[in-house]
């Protein structure tokens, strides 16, 4: 069972036939197999791809040491954009692309987690493992499982990103020539299609290169992208309107650009995207790209590239700007950080802190873990509201049930993984990747296209 895409598959099927393969398809699922059967667990060292895959392996003999016979084999992509998803229940483990799915079995408890709750208030989405319900667990992208005799037999992280400390000392243009050549392979790969592929286009960076990258692979291809503008409106929490560079790029890359106009109305759609979620999102952009993949269905375009991940990757958010001033003020005295920190915390809970401007919020938030350590400072710089401000939403009974929780524990046993790196913004990157890439921005853009039948 299979959900993804294998961008290598071909050059793996020509290794597999050389080898003594006979294929009876075209497809890159009978590739997974064959690779399984030829490599076992190995066989994911040799994928490039978006997948999650289950096989079972009921053979009598010639299976992988540690596979039991009638043993699964489950694996998440490298980065984690496509979603795997562990359910524990009385009759044995469930596996899954979504949460819907696996609550369908009635011994898959239901019962809200509350810790996961508590996190997500904090975040505005659910940091990894969690999920809203304490029976289902989020799989780790770059990790393998084993599941024998109605239980998790074995997991292991079969890849980590190559954070080992070093720095590059190439010259500026020799490092952005390999990064532009990195994107154009990732792109010309991506575009192994045999039907229409589009494209997503802000005019921002990421999303802009992605499409030269397309027509640079294939000059002669009419490139359909689209884009999303907001009525009338310049601005939208305190952003610029997307709609005047996403022209500016479609005409100097001449691309065919569809401009789609949202307004209130959307809202409407609010509760179908929760259904289309599972997970616990504070934010409308997976309605924007939802209705990108439905026009994109409508045009016959089943494939869209996203710059999703540039940000990430490349430092594109404030807080790395953010992060970048803590220079300025790093000098003061621990007691006055810890001034500013009580000073932001009770102006952000105070009366009126639901109708801040867009500036004063980041500079509180700039402010709210002034006086913590500085990995907690990293973690903090992804919440969105001050601890006591959620613990007086809650009942007694549930402030019961996530007494002395530390909201950022999960973030900040992700940064025991590279120990050894000790510049901050690696650190904060590493965490973006991690955990906000992964659980929040790839978790709704896989959700959304797959409503509307469109991988992205």
């Amino acid at each position: 069972v299979y959900n993804g895409e294998i961008y290598n598959y071909r050059e793996l099927r020509a290794e597999l036939t050389a080898a003594g393969d006979v294929f009876s398809s075209a497809s890159d699922t009978e590739v997974l197999l064959y690779l399984y059967a030829r490599h076992g667990v190995e066989m994911l060292s040799k994928l490039l791809g978006i997948f999650a895959f289950a096989i079972r392996d009921a053979r009598v003999d010639g299976r992988p040491a540690g596979i039991g016979r009638g043993a699964l084999f489950l694996a998440r992509d490298q980065m984690g954009v496509k979603p795997l998803y562990l359910a524990q229940s009385p009759r044995g483990v469930l596996f899954g692309s979504e949460i819907k799915a696996l609550v369908c079995e009635p011994s898959v408890s239901r019962e809200l987690d509350p810790l996961a709750i508590h996190e997500t208030l904090a975040y505005l989405w659910t940091p990894a493992p969690r999920t809203p319900f304490q029976a289902v667990r989020k799989v780790a992208p770059g990790t393998a499982v084993v599941l024998d005799a109605g239980r998790v037999a074995r997991e292991w992280r079969y890849y980590r990103l190559p954070w080992d400390g070093t720095r590059m000392t190439l010259p500026v243009e020799e490092t952005a020539a390999r990064v532009a050549d990195a994107v154009g392979t990732a792109v010309r790969r991506q575009m192994v299609s045999d039907v229409p592929v589009g494209a997503f286009l802000s005019g921002g960076l990421d999303s802009s290169a992605v499409v030269a990258m397309m027509r640079r692979a294939e000059p002669n291809r009419r490139v359909q992208c689209f884009s999303i503008g907001f009525g009338d409106r310049a601005e939208v929490e305190g952003n610029p309107s997307d709609l005047p560079y996403a022209r500016r790029v479609a005409k100097h890359l001449d691309v065919d650009l569809e401009e789609i106009h949202l307004n209130a109305s959307v809202a409407h759609r609010l509760e179908a995207m929760v259904g289309v979620l599972d997970e616990l999102h504070a934010d409308p952009a997976p309605i924007n790209a939802w209705i990108i993949a439905e026009h994109a269905r409508a045009r016959g375009i089943p494939v869209l590239l996203s710059g999703a991940g540039g940000d990430d990757l490349f430092s594109g958010y404030r807080r790395h700007h953010a992060l970048m001033l803590e220079r300025w003020w790093a000098w003061a005295p621990a007691p006055l950080r810890r001034l500013g920190q009580r000073l932001a915390v009770a102006a952000a809970c105070g009366a009126g802190s639901g109708q801040q401007s867009p500036w004063r919020r980041r500079l509180l938030k700039l402010l709210l873990h002034a006086g913590e350590t500085p990995d907690r400072r990293l973690a903090g710089y992804f919440q969105w509201s001050p601890e006591p401000l959620r613990r007086g939403l809650y009942t007694p009974a549930f402030a019961a049930a996530v007494a002395g929780v530390d909201t950022m524990a999960p973030l900040l046993a992700s940064l025991e993984d590279i120990a050894h790196e000790t510049d901050p913004l690696a650190r904060l990157l590493y965490l973006e990747t991690r955990h906000f890439l992964v659980d929040h921005n790839l978790n709704y853009t896989d959700r959304a296209g797959m409503a509307a039948g469109v991988e992205v």
